[in-house]
């Protein structure tokens, strides 16, 4: 059969995972380890501490985050 014959491991699509990143003076949300293309981590920062861009982070087809975060101090008032 034409089926049986095209049906091969190569063409079962991988799912692609992102690495936890590790953020200074902040938290990252999921604990896990990984997660999974189209899932995404969310970022805490401490208290005084502020992020330098949006929150969350998107685990890309390729298997990389789509942002960089940091939590930088904030300016005293």
């Amino acid at each position: 059969m034409l089926f049986e014959e095209n049906l091969t491991l190569n063409n079962i699509p991988s799912v692609n995972t992102c690495s936890k990143p590790y953020i200074f003076n902040g938290l990252v949300s999921p604990a896990s380890n990984t997660v999974d293309f189209g899932s995404q981590y969310t970022v805490t920062c401490n208290n005084g501490y502020t992020a330098s861009s949006e929150w969350a982070m998107n685990c890309t087809a390729d298997g990389t985050l789509d942002a960089e975060h940091t939590c930088d101090s904030k300016p005293p008032c």
